[in-house]
This record gives C-alpha cells, structure tokens and sequence, in this order.
C-alpha cells in the first residue's frame, strides 16, 4: 500500500527487518493452488509494486478520453503518479519520486482543477465532504449508513465528533507559527458537539485545551464518518522537496519547501541558513505539519531510521526505529497453514 511496514526499504538505515510479503500474480482457484510460499525479498516486493503501476499508467494513457473518470473519487493517472511518487520516495529513488510527483500535480490540475489551498477555508474544505476539496488526487468515498458500522468498525476516518480522540502535544501546536493558516483551519477548542458541553481534560494535553478538527464529521445527521483523503498535492510538494534535498541540494529543497509554506500563510525559509541535516527536519517538521493524522508520521520515521519520538512532556523515552516491537507477530495460524512463513524477529 506503499506506506512501509513490512515492506520497508531493503537498504539503507530506514531499512530494519528485512522482510516482504508473499507475493502471488496468480489467482488462487482451486485447493490445489494454495501451495505455501515463502515470502518474497524487500526489492521483489517493490518491483512488483512498481510494475504494477507503471502497467496502470500505461492503461490509463491509453483510454479514450470519453471513458475517462473526470472525479476524484475514482482511481486516476493522477492518483497511480502519486502513488509512485510516494513508493519511490520510500525507496529513495529521488529522480522518479520528484518526477512522478509532478506528473500527479499536473494530472490533477488537468482533471480535477486542483492546486493548493490557500486560506483557512480552502484548508478546511480539503477534509469537508460537504465541500469541494481544493487539492484532491484521490478521494475515498464514504457512505455513513452502511460504512460506519458500529463506529469502531468503520472503513472510514476516525473523526472527532462528540470522541475528542484527536488531541494535539503542546509540541506539535509550538511547531506552527503566527500567521500559518493551517492552524487556524485544523485545530480548535476541545467541544462535545452531540452533548453540546465543554470538555474538560483538554487542557491537560495542551495549553489551548485545542482538538484537531481535519476529520470532523457532519452534526446533522450525525455521522461519526468521513470520506479519506488518500493522496492530495500537498503531499507532491514535501516528497519533491525530500527528493530534491537528495538530488540536487539545500538550495532546491527549501525553494520547493517554501512553495508550499508560503500557500499556507507562513514565512519563506532562507536556504542560506540550513546545511543539509538542518534542511531535512525542516522538511520533516513541515510533513507533521502538513500531514497532521494523515498517517504518514510512523512511516516517515521509520525508513528514515529514526526513532519513534515521544513528545517531550510525556516524559516517555523514544522507541527504537528497529525494535522488533514495532512489527506484529504473525499469528499463529497462519504459521500453522503455511510451513514456509518465518516468526517475525523477537517473537520467537
């Protein structure tokens, strides 16, 4: 799915377990076809992602255009260009990552009017149903009635109406600064919306006593679901200017960097102030930023080798980027059924 675990990079410090998936390119008809299978290496698994893609683009090139979706709410040239730009990212292959990256901003600009938001309210609408979302490349629809079963059980995004699940670190508000409009769009005071009370207890995890409000849900009907924003142009910007820190330096990375923080209200970096450390956790702290409860936070420590940080007034320690408690087991009736699987690292 492109978003690591597992199939994290084979090489490299993000790499850690060195451990794929099995991989079948043939469907499973019959009894006699269920043969075990040992799981395939890290670099098989990401070529036959690729691949894959690359057939899709091909594909999606090909159709005629009275055939084509015109909505982001199905797949898209722009959303396999996305998605390739974010596999090559992960594994660091920064010449395609930056140019797949454009080619899913232009693909949406072209078929959807996309580009980046703005103003509060634009930020807003990226992450409101109701409304039409400004940087879409692809969207995961949700139908409240039949895809939120039991909440829990929801194939759609955890909001925060009436849960206040969504609190913010003070460490994560600190990192926005006056002016940038994400703040003001994505985060507000902690309110029961069902009850239509004031919680308390917010306050406690930040000083604002601020919930994060991108999945938000509708009051009437009250729906505890949200559509998935799966990749927006946002994302593009930060993977080019991750991949041009690493193809053609500080300079081309921060230009990029700015053109997103700028959109969004705030200052424009001087590259002439950061080497090449100091530019890659500017472009880390703008992913937390940006990507906020997107899922994208783990990942990107992770294959960057980093440890898992704890924010600082947790007074927890960070977890290790390689311990083995950051993979699950795999169960044992799957090791039962397939002799040919491997217990993952530790849980032996």
């Amino acid at each position: 799915d492109g978003q690591g675990g597992v199939v994290s990079p084979a090489s490299g410090p993000g790499a850690g377990f060195d451990l794929g998936v099995e991989i079948r390119t043939e469907p499973t008809l019959a009894v006699a076809d269920a043969d075990p299978t040992p799981r395939s290496t890290v670099p098989e698994v990401y070529t036959q992602i690729v691949n894959d893609l690359e057939a899709a683009v091909g594909i999606y090139q090909s159709l005629p255009g009275d055939v084509l979706e015109g909505s982001p709410f199905f797949v898209s040239e722009a959303a396999v260009q996305a998605l390739l730009a974010r596999v090559h990212l992960y594994q660091r292959n920064w010449g395609e990552a930056d140019t797949r990256a454009q080619n899913a901003i232009d693909a949406a600009a072209a078929s959807f009017g996309s580009q980046l938001a703005s103003s509060a309210d634009e930020l807003t609408a990226i992450f409101d149903e109701t409304q039409s979302n400004p940087e879409a490349i692809f969207t995961i629809s949700t139908n409240p009635t039949t895809e939120s079963a039991g909440i829990n059980n929801a194939i759609s995004a955890y909001t925060t109406l009436q849960w206040l699940a969504q609190l913010p670190t003070q460490d994560l508000i600190d990192l926005y600064e006056a002016g940038d409009a994400r703040a003001d769009a994505w985060y507000a005071p902690c309110f029961d919306e069902i009850n239509n009370v004031e919680p308390t207890g917010c306050a406690l995890v930040n000083d604002n006593g601020f919930e994060l409000t991108k999945w938000s849900a509708e009051l009437s009907p009250s729906q505890f679901a949200d559509n998935y924003i799966h990749f927006r142009l946002a994302e593009m910007y930060l993977i080019q200017a991750e991949a041009r820190l690493n193809e053609a330096g500080v300079g081309a990375a921060i230009t990029r960097l700015n053109d997103l923080r700028t959109t969004r209200g705030a200052s424009a970096l001087d590259p002439t102030a950061f080497d090449f450390d100091a530019a890659y956790d500017a472009i880390l702290d703008e992913r937390r930023r940006e990507l906020v409860a997107e899922g994208h936070r783990f990942f990107d420590l992770k294959r960057l080798g980093r440890d898992i940080r704890k924010a600082p007034e947790t007074g927890r320690e960070d977890i290790p980027f390689n311990s083995f408690r950051l993979l699950d087991d795999l169960p044992p009736n799957q090791l039962e059924v397939n002799p040919e699987l491997v217990q993952n690292p530790g849980y032996n």
